[in-house]
């Protein structure tokens, strides 16, 4: 991930959320890897399932910005 946002001039310092998604024990993880680099305050969700593509057992995606509006519809 950390080659993906330097393509895109950015590094973890900028990221506000991370989503993971992986039905497979991420804990082990955690503390060591993801943590120390999204740990600026960067929300960190664990969507436990599959992610869409077949093949794939885990999938990560990151985004950074200002300000987030979050609009719900009843």
């Amino acid at each position: 991930m950390e080659d993906r946002l330097a393509g895109l001039g950015a590094a973890w310092r900028e990221a506000t959320a991370v989503q993971l998604y992986t039905v497979h024990d991420i804990h082990s993880i955690l503390s060591g890897e993801i943590l120390p680099r999204a740990g600026n305050g960067a929300g960190l969700t664990w969507h436990y399932c599959r992610p869409p593509i077949e093949e794939l057992e885990y999938e990560m995606d990151v985004r950074g910005v200002a300000a987030e509006r979050l609009l719900q519809t009843y």
